[in-house]
């Protein structure tokens, strides 16, 4: 985004326009005006919120659903060919489909070369990211994780992510609930200890026995080792070390892409 790193003063160009019932009409209305606006001289221009439809929030309805779309995307892809052509930021906020029945009011920025250079994604109208680890999710997301409804939903949503790609997944029980038929599992452990000396590290004073404890005993999805699941114990190990691990493990099975690192 050089029009930013240059450090100087720009020219910040704020679209306004009404948005008619098809998608694609908003989204040659929106290029024209971005257009008009590098005429006038705007380096950075922003569209107005979820441009490519009238706008939909005031109420749920799944009809809505369909005017998702990836990100990148159709409307990321036409806004990125105006970008480089104008050597212009383009800010476009969109209704952003991130995996089958996940859905976010997002915005994309899109640098001077057309690249996508940020991403930003509301849920109920704030950004999750920054309070995932605030001490309050920190205390309670044992007892929500235990409510089998939540499971149910999550593990649902999990595995629709395999339709995505080829996937690197963390999580209590991945190896044994939500991909249980994966040939590479590894269950990282260490110490009590150790573990809550990291935690100390990252800022966290938590009961870790009490947590494995409430895990481990809930109904739905319970903490256990998968019985095919290679065991590390990553006590006295640094994360390279961990990683190093997984990979000779991955080598010994087969795995195309372990072996692809030594090539």
């Amino acid at each position: 985004m050089d029009i930013m790193a240059s450090g100087g003063k720009f020219t910040l160009g704020l679209v306004q326009m009404a948005c008619a019932a098809d998608p694609g009409v908003n989204l040659r209305q929106a290029i024209s005006r971005v257009e008009e606006a590098s005429r006038a001289g705007a380096g950075i221009v922003c569209l107005p919120e979820l441009f490519r439809s009238r706008y939909f929030c005031q109420r749920e309805d799944p009809a809505f659903f369909d005017l998702a779309e990836p990100i990148p995307g159709p409307t990321t892809r036409a806004l990125s060919e105006v970008a480089r052509k104008l050597r212009v930021v383009v800010v476009a906020p969109l209704f952003e489909r991130r995996a089958p029945g996940v859905y976010h009011n997002s915005v994309a920025v899109l640098d001077a070369g057309g690249e996508v250079a940020g991403l930003y994604r509301k849920i109920d109208g704030i950004n999750p990211a920054p309070h995932l680890r605030d001490e309050e999710v920190n205390r309670t997301v044992s007892h929500v994780s235990a409510i089998p409804e939540v499971r149910e939903f999550l593990v649902s949503h999990l595995r629709e992510f395999l339709s995505l790609d080829n996937l690197v997944v963390e999580g209590r029980d991945i190896g044994s609930i939500v991909f249980p038929d994966t040939p590479y599992k590894f269950y990282i452990d260490a110490s009590l200890e150790v573990r809550a000396h990291r935690r100390t590290a990252q800022g966290h004073s938590d009961d870790l026995f009490s947590r494995d404890r409430v895990d481990s005993s809930r109904r739905a999805s319970p903490l256990i080792i998968a019985e095919d699941a290679h065991v590390i114990d990553s006590s006295s190990l640094t994360i390279d070390g961990v990683v190093g691990e997984i990979i000779g493990r991955l080598k010994i099975q087969r795995l195309s892409a372990a072996l692809r690192l030594d090539s």
